[in-house]
């Protein structure tokens, strides 16, 4: 009789045996699952699968790059696109989104690449009047994009983080600042550029 049952409630209440579907960003550089954002979203899904019912966490195939992820997201291409990015007022007025700090503030610490011309030259930064005459490169879309140009410095974009390193090396931009947590991928990526 308890096998009849079950199914009956299966049958009649497809919801009590369904999972609801998420799918994160796809990582550029290293294992998605290995990844801080992915184990912090699956530990909040599995502790709130009493409140919230069962889940099925994805990983996109590919990484979507950064310029894309609005576009993703008010698809249907993606279901229940996560990704993490830095805030403004565009994303803010059209996505759902947790008030959390995901990297916990470590991408507002900056490193910068320098390129080999700039150290030549022997540049010395004592303030922003020293870092109006140096050129910048910055990933399309991103946030510090926007407030470099607000402030008046020169910038120069690229689709890729990949090719923002071949710009520095290649002298076409002087200062690349990075975040703090890139640091490792910043180094394994420099050492495949041909330089």
């Amino acid at each position: 009789m308890k096998k009849r049952w079950i199914l009956a409630l299966s049958l009649f209440c497809p919801w009590a045996l369904s999972n609801t579907l998420y799918t994160i960003q796809a990582s550029f550089d290293v294992e998605t699952t290995t990844t801080y954002e992915y184990q912090v979203l699956k530990l909040a899904l599995k502790n709130t699968t009493d409140e919230y019912g069962q889940f099925q966490l994805n990983v996109t195939p590919t990484p979507v790059p950064t310029t894309r992820y609005l576009i993703e997201a008010n698809s249907d291409n993606i279901h229940n696109f996560i990704f993490v990015d830095s805030v403004n007022k565009e994303k803010l007025a059209e996505l759902a989104y947790a008030k959390f700090p995901v990297l916990l503030g470590i991408i507002g610490y900056r490193v910068s690449l320098v390129s080999q011309d700039l150290k030549q030259r022997g540049y010395t930064i004592a303030n922003k009047a020293d870092l109006m005459n140096i050129a910048m490169v910055q990933g399309k879309g991103w946030l510090d994009g926007d407030i470099l140009t607000d402030n008046g410095f020169t910038l120069h974009t690229g689709k890729n983080t990949e090719g923002l390193f071949y710009m520095v090396a290649n002298e076409r931009a002087h200062f690349f600042p990075i975040g703090a947590n890139q640091i490792d991928s910043a180094l394994n990526t420099l050492a495949m550029c041909p330089v």
